[in-house]
């Protein structure tokens, strides 16, 4: 069950359920490594081995480094690559609303891990836009409920946005809370996610129906939107 806990007037936890695919992550790993290891004794000994072994092995290598690449640049970096992945060793995740070093407060989604904390995102409060869930792409293909419901926090990225407006195309920022699941389970803790956050100050209201929560300036946009359509 998720917790809210309040450990001062000065931040609020949301505890989040763990990842739990530590055992998976060991084992996906081990197999990378084993296969880098593969590749390049393959590189290191091309005058003895087949030619297809060997562009086989260089376009294995390529593809790696090609999506490690993509990965640390979309990811912000070294040390945020890292970060995310060991998440999955972690038991405690949470989301905390603290205060900033200037004026506000801070949203900070992470985890502990060696006593120490480390962050997913973090994003100043008053950059929120929305809270809310709804199905994913199993859905959307199957044609049916595939219980793959997720909960989303969406953000204001200033530094981001579109030269030109793309209709039905939102720009902000995104992340996903929590795992996936069945319609009544996620909206159980997508609820009680808007609850905590509310809780600690940032205001949100019902959006366009039941599974959504937007700030104030966000509802006048959408009720404009519902009246020039």
């Amino acid at each position: 069950m998720t917790q809210v806990a309040s450990h001062s007037d000065q931040m609020h936890e949301f505890r989040l359920p763990a990842p739990g695919t530590a055992v998976l992550s060991i084992i996906g790993y081990s197999l990378g490594v084993g296969l880098l290891v593969i590749v390049l004794r393959n590189l290191m000994q091309a005058q003895q081995i087949p030619f297809l072994t060997v562009l086989a092995s260089l376009c294995w290598l390529m593809l790696v480094v090609t999506v490690i690449a993509l990965n640390l640049k979309f990811e912000g970096g070294v040390r945020q690559y890292f970060v995310n992945r060991l998440g999955v060793f972690s038991r405690h995740h949470f989301v905390r609303v603290v205060p900033a070093l200037q004026n506000g407060e801070r949203l900070q989604i992470g985890y502990t891990l060696f006593g120490r904390d480390f962050y997913y995102l973090q994003v100043a409060t008053n950059l929120i836009e929305s809270v809310d869930w709804r199905t994913g792409q199993a859905t959307a293909l199957s044609g049916s409920d595939q219980n793959d419901w997720h909960v989303v926090l969406w953000y204001h990225m200033p530094l981001e946005q579109l030269a030109q407006p793309i209709a039905g195309y939102r720009d902000d920022g995104l992340y996903l809370i929590g795992h996936v699941g069945p319609k009544d389970t996620i909206t159980e803790f997508g609820t009680g996610f808007v609850r905590f956050l509310q809780k600690a100050g940032v205001e949100l209201v019902p959006g366009k129906d039941d599974c959504e929560y937007v700030i104030p300036a966000r509802r006048e946009v959408l009720l404009q939107n519902d009246e020039s359509a």
